[in-house]
């Protein structure tokens, strides 16, 4: 359905543009900059189907930018700044774990605690001011084209989203998240263990940011306190509108792309005929709204069919 959305939103962009929506040149430009934001997608959709959240994501992005260009400013080798950014960003994620489930604090606050502490310590690194990155293998990383067309990046970060929806769908821990997810006592029953999953998933969704982040310093040649420049919940809003449930236990990558593209194609679509930027937060607004009454209704009718099982097995 998001998709059928998608295709009449770009054949009405496409008309009022003239063609340019649909131009080669723009497409590109869609896929390219959603990149970042895919990998905030990708580790919300683990972290959601999980029973969590987290709205430190972008902030964790932004902080790892920096980190990578600081480390190699101070003489590290390109591919050593890239390991201990992950390290570094894996062990925010492992600590926000240990925060919701040792202290028992909601994901919401704990999340929402460290956003404020990745912010900070992003300000403290950079002052505020841009931090340029000169590492030559860097900038190429961020900017090769296959056949001056193709950026190397989103080809990386396709073959990210196949691997982690396989890893999702296919395999037994994909489904050790589902059962965790959707109820964990009977995860528990069967011999799962919902709090090492949520470790495992903070840290991967703390490592997938730190990739967002690096892949747009890449990309831009350095990194800023602004970092990625999305807010708090936009991987949770692409999440929402691809069919993730809020509450766990459902929702698969496939949903969450067509949700990412939906979002951010309608953003362009709105660029490209000049509307004023403020109807883009009102639109995602409405959008996120939709997937919330959607998600809603979608947990009744689960609910109902449960118990209309029970009442026949009765």
């Amino acid at each position: 359905m998001l998709l059928v959305i998608f295709a009449l939103l770009a054949v009405y962009f496409n008309i009022r543009s003239k063609g340019v929506y649909l131009g080669w040149s723009n497409v590109r430009f869609i896929l390219t900059t959603i990149m970042p934001a895919a990998y905030i997608t990708i580790g919300a959709v683990f972290l959601m189907i999980m029973g969590n959240i987290d709205i430190s994501a972008s902030r964790v992005a932004s902080l790892s930018g920096v980190v990578m260009a600081k480390l190699m400013i101070a003489g590290l080798p390109w591919y050593a700044a890239i390991f201990f950014t992950l390290v570094i960003a894996g062990g925010i994620g492992a600590f926000t774990s240990v925060l919701v489930n040792e202290f028992r604090i909601p994901t919401f606050v704990a999340t929402m605690a460290m956003s404020y502490i990745t912010m900070g310590a992003t300000l403290l690194l950079c002052s505020g001011f841009t931090t340029d990155i000169e590492n030559k293998t860097i900038k190429w990383l961020g900017t090769y084209k296959f056949g001056g067309e193709v950026p190397l990046t989103l080809v990386f970060t396709a073959v990210v989203f196949v691997v982690c929806g396989v890893v999702l769908a296919r395999t037994k821990f994909g489904k050790s998240v589902y059962l965790s997810g959707g109820n964990p006592s009977a995860a528990k029953l069967s011999g799962l263990k919902p709090r090492r999953i949520s470790y495992i998933l903070f840290a991967l969704n703390a490592a997938l940011c730190a990739i967002a982040g690096m892949i747009n310093a890449a990309r831009m040649w350095g990194a800023t306190s602004s970092g990625v420049g999305y807010g708090p919940f936009e991987g949770i809003t692409c999440a929402l509108i691809g069919g993730v449930a809020f509450g766990g236990g459902s929702g698969n990558m496939g949903g969450a792309f067509a949700g990412l593209l939906l979002i951010n194609g309608f953003n362009n679509g709105l660029s490209i005929l000049f509307v004023a930027p403020y109807w883009k937060n009102i639109a995602s607004g409405f959008l996120l709204l939709l997937a919330l009454m959607l998600d809603f209704f979608s947990a009744r009718k689960r609910i109902f069919n449960y118990s209309q099982r029970g009442a026949v097995i009765k």
